[in-house]
Order: C-alpha cells, then sequence, then structure tokens
C-alpha cells in the first residue's frame, strides 16, 4: 500500500482547483454577466457621389459668402439592420450566432472620408459638417458636428473629417425609423473656396466603433475571443 505525505495531498488538492476551479469560476462570471466588447467597422454610404454645382456659378470663381452654407438632405442613412449585416459580415461564419446572441448598444462615428473619384477638391479651402437629426415628436434635436478640414493649398483629393466627440448612430438611426413621413435628416455644410474647374465626384465612407454586448456564457466567450483578431 502507497501511502502520500499530508504535503503532498495539499499540493495536489491546490493544482486540481487551479485545474478545475479557475476555469469554472470564470465560465461562472460569464453567465451571470452581460459582457460589452467593441469592434471598428469602415461603412460605405455612397459610391461616386456627385457634387452638383449650380450654373449660376462660373467655375475658378471665388464660392459667394451667401451660398457657402446649406443644408442638404441625407435620407441613406444605414438602419440597424443593415449595421447587424455588416458585423455579421466582418465576423464571418460566426455572424448569424452572433446576432442571436448580442446587441448594439452603441455605433460611434469616429472619421468621414470623401475620396475624389472624379477631379479632386483642390479648389476648396475650408469645409464643415454637422449633422441634423430628424425633429423628435415635433421638437428640434440639437446638431451634432462630424468635424472641420482646413487647407489654405486646396483640400487635394481626400477630406476627412473627425467629430470633436464620437457621434452615436443608434439614436439616430431609431429616430430616423420613427421620423414624420418624408423628412429626411440633414447634412449642413459649410464651403469657402472656389468653384471647381470640373466636375467633382466622390466615394463617402465612414469608420465606426460598435459596442455590442454579449448574453450568456459562450457568446461572452466567443466575443472575448473574436476580440482578439478585430
Amino acid at each position: 500500500m502507497q501511502f502520500y505525505h499530508p504535503t503532498s495531498i495539499l499540493r495536489l488538492r491546490v493544482s486540481l482547483f487551479v485545474r478545475m476551479g479557475l476555469p469554472l469560476l470564470a465560465l461562472t462570471c460569464l453567465a451571470g454577466c452581460n459582457n460589452q466588447y467593441s469592434m471598428e467597422l469602415a461603412v460605405p454610404i455612397y459610391k461616386d457621389y456627385e457634387v452638383r454645382i449650380p450654373d449660376l456659378f462660373t467655375p475658378g470663381s471665388p464660392i459667394p459668402d451667401k451660398y457657402s452654407k446649406m443644408d442638404v438632405p441625407v435620407c441613406s442613412i444605414p438602419t440597424e439592420e443593415t449595421m447587424w449585416a455588416m458585423v455579421r459580415e466582418k465576423l464571418g461564419a460566426l455572424g448569424d450566432y452572433v446576432a442571436q446572441s448580442y446587441t448594439i448598444d452603441k455605433l460611434e462615428l469616429l472619421e468621414s472620408r470623401m475620396t475624389a473619384t472624379v477631379g479632386s477638391f483642390e479648389a476648396l479651402t475650408f469645409v464643415k459638417l454637422g449633422f441634423k437629426p430628424v425633429p423628435l415628436d415635433g421638437v428640434e434635436q440639437p446638431l451634432l458636428e462630424l468635424g472641420v478640414a482646413s487647407s489654405d493649398g486646396g483640400l487635394g483629393t481626400d477630406i476627412v473629417l473627425t467629430p470633436p466627440i464620437p457621434v452615436d448612430l443608434v439614436p439616430i438611426m431609431q429616430a430616423t425609423g420613427v421620423g414624420s413621413g418624408a423628412e429626411c435628416p440633414l447634412v449642413a455644410a459649410e464651403v469657402h473656396g472656389a468653384v471647381p474647374q470640373s466636375p467633382v465626384a466622390a466615394d463617402v465612407t465612414v469608420r465606426v466603433r460598435a459596442t455590442v454586448t454579449a448574453k450568456g456564457v459562450f457568446p461572452s466567450f466567443a466575443a472575448w475571443v473574436l476580440q482578439l483578431f478585430l
């Protein structure tokens, strides 16, 4: 008959606890928690968007001050379903499983990028954009700043705008979905410089950070693993 020294037995018990107890403790914590994780996505908004210039403007002439500010309707705000489709595409084969087990809590706009595909923005020296959500129950919503770009030598082929504070798009999408009929959100634009010499078209892409909540042990664990690769 083989006998073990009490110290050996204690070491064995500690080893078993480390091997079994800690993973069980981690799983118990995950099962009882709603765990939040985030991922960044590049979202295409427009392809070859044509910048329309009224005929009354002479190419190469300075943009008159009274026409330097305008509100442009934007009726193609991505829906929550569209954003989920992009999240699923980002996550690949696990996307459908994720969509059943996660919720999007925030969708923060980090950056807007306009890349000229026809012509350029060389004639422009200043661009400032803001977002006006649709009125909610008849009440005007605060203007959301989208960013400013300026250069005395012209803005080149790319305009990148960064909001001073990330803009959460989830309430905007929800408010747009229950808005009053044909109303669309507006982009308040302020532009200075000269009228471009030739037509201008651009691809518009936004970079967003999606914050999702994983509910339950396996989605939480999967989200933790996925974050290592996103």
